[in-house]
């Protein structure tokens, strides 16, 4: 769930599987909904406001509307039409200030949101099924983005240990790990009390050029800002 930046641009794609060369050297190999780390060929150009719905069909090659998905959050998230439903959105919003991920890997909403706070967030997760895990009564076993956040998160967790216990610890290469196994909000909630490494994960998550990432969506102590 990070907060992603796409740019706007006035491009139509024709075929739309075209924009993902574009999409990833902006973006990253990563899903903009689950933040799952994904290869570049397994990797879908996802509309947002889905193709198959009649109203939104001149939408189909607008690059305004292209994100990039797993095979699991685009399966997921089908034909429902967010137009109607509202979710927040990850290139438009700051997720990590209305989720919170627990020991495991574990979704859950923040507590003392709005109604409409908690409304929208609530959308964004059954939209993609962002919280189904091994506990979810029909959760596919092709769904493996909870079995990898676990994992994720007790990777990050041997780090934060690693880096307590050296503060000189090496923090490129941690880098490297981070953004090889991506979910982002995974090692943002670990590394939580060390602003220098969330500056880090800020400014160097996403491509190899350090984009990717809305930087302005979280304040001067890097903390995310409600956006």
């Amino acid at each position: 769930m990070r907060p992603v930046y796409r740019s706007t641009k006035n491009k139509a794609y024709d075929p739309y599987g075209t924009a993902k060369p574009e999409l990833v050297d902006e973006l990253g190999d990563y899903c903009s909904y689950c933040g799952k780390q994904v290869p570049w060929s397994a990797l879908e150009v996802e509309h947002i406001y889905p193709k198959s719905l009649p109203k939104y069909a001149a939408y189909e090659t607008n690059w305004n509307n292209f994100l990039l998905a797993c095979k699991s959050c685009n399966t997921i998230k089908g034909a429902k039409d967010v137009g109607n439903l509202k979710p927040y959105l990850p290139h438009r919003t700051n997720l990590l200030a209305y989720i919170d991920i627990l020991n495991g890997g574990l979704i859950v909403i923040k507590k003392g949101l709005t109604n409409r706070e908690y409304k929208r967030i609530e959308e964004y997760i059954k939209m993609v099924g962002l919280d189904r895990c091994k506990e979810y009564s029909n959760v596919s076993s092709k769904d493996d983005r909870w079995i990898y956040r676990k994992r994720t998160y007790d990777i990050a967790v041997r780090q934060l240990g690693k880096y307590e216990q050296n503060p000189r610890y090496d923090l490129e290469n941690m880098m490297i790990i981070a953004k090889g196994k991506g979910f982002f909000s995974v090692w943002y909630t670990v590394f939580r009390n060390h602003p220098k490494v969330l500056r880090l994960l800020i400014h160097n998550f996403g491509t190899s050029a350090g984009t990717g990432t809305q930087r302005n969506h979280f304040d001067r102590n890097y903390n995310p800002i409600k956006r």
